[in-house]
């Protein structure tokens, strides 16, 4: 059976974090979408990355899953078309999961403030101008997308959980899904 994990969430939410410890448990791969992105595209334009080298990301989680049983993906959809590109990717899956991990901004931008990586933004966005963008634009996209019944998203609120807390919720999840 091959499974599709899809971890969304506003920056400092611990996506990258569950999808590393995720990816300890045998069969399970983790990807980073704006890693592979950045990796196909080191200089996207100011609007963004293009609708090819979002295609290049989602052949790369299809030849994933062709070798591993669970694909665990981080990264938001930042648009419509983001959450489009489900649909091709699903067509691999014999399951689909969306985990929104939900955070306050101030608990947002402590971890983001206590990084010492570089910043996956193209557009090079302060940290605070990244969750303001996810709180204005990805969070109602998130949120219709929720409503619209498609697909489920489990909300996890993750606020004073320990990452490993938060994979055991996640484990838990799928047992119920």
């Amino acid at each position: 059976m091959k499974i599709f994990i899809w971890i969304i969430g506003k920056p400092g939410s611990g996506k990258s974090t569950v999808g590393n410890l995720l990816a300890a448990i045998e069969g399970v791969v983790h990807l980073s979408y704006g890693r592979l992105l950045k990796e196909i595209q080191p200089n996207p334009t100011s609007s963004g990355y293009s609708m090819e080298d979002r295609k290049k990301v989602n052949e790369i989680i299809i030849k994933t899953s062709k070798t591993h049983s669970i694909v665990v993906v981080d990264g938001n959809p930042y648009s419509k078309i983001g959450f489009g590109f489900l649909d091709q990717i699903e067509k691999s899956f014999d399951q689909m999961y969306i985990f929104h991990l939900c955070v306050s901004d101030d608990v947002a931008l402590s971890r983001l403030e206590k990084r010492n990586r570089e910043v996956l933004a193209h557009d090079g966005a302060s940290q605070k101008e990244r969750v303001d963008n996810f709180n204005n634009n990805l969070l109602p996209l998130i949120e219709g997308y929720k409503r619209d019944g498609h697909r489920h998203v489990t909300e996890i609120v993750v606020t004073d959980m320990e990452t490993g807390e938060i994979v055991q919720e996640i484990n838990q999840a799928l047992k119920e899904l």
